[in-house]
């Protein structure tokens, strides 16, 4: 609203400014027209700039000339829903464990060390007497250095924590 207001006190006092001083006596018939029209002209801007910023849409309009054409509709897009990895048997026992859980207690060796004796799923022996050995946690992994040299296997501890049992007999 004070946009307008102010466009248009502008316009008429540059009409005015511009006339005032060359007659002292009055205006003729021709001045008052170019100063009416330039009111109206004020007005008329003033009223479109009014609509426009009331009615956004209203400013911009389709060119007539220029087929309007819709969006196309979007292709349904079907969910991916990932399937379950096939894993390996669960084997059963007859008391209902899973047998891949269940560890041979007969590869479980108590190793000495120079800071002392330490228990070890050795390697060898499972990879001999257990099918599932590719699927033992990785951070049960340890390397021991013994007095006969470095033994591979896994920590019965981190394997018990995992969730593995060791065989009863």
């Amino acid at each position: 609203m004070y946009k307008t207001f102010i466009a248009g006190l502008t316009a008429v006092s540059l009409t005015l400014s511009s006339a005032a001083p060359a007659q002292a006596n009055g205006m003729t018939e021709d001045q008052i027209g170019k100063i009416l029209f330039g009111l109206i002209a004020t007005g008329i801007v003033a009223k479109i700039i009014e609509n426009n910023q009331s009615n956004p849409s209203a400013a911009i309009a389709p060119n007539p000339w220029v087929p309007q054409t819709a969006e196309a509709p979007r292709p349904h897009r079907p969910q991916i829903v990932e399937a379950p990895r096939p894993s390996r048997p669960h084997l059963v026992n007859p008391r209902g464990e899973r047998n891949r859980m269940v560890l041979p207690r007969n590869c479980v060796k108590t190793l000495d060390t120079q800071y002392g004796s330490y228990r070890l799923f050795q390697r060898n022996c499972m990879r001999q007497n257990y099918r599932f050995v590719s699927d033992l946690p990785r951070r049960c992994k340890v390397r021991i250095a013994t007095h006969k040299g470095p033994r591979n296997g896994w920590d019965p501890r981190c394997l018990r924590e995992a969730g593995y049992t060791a065989r009863r007999r």
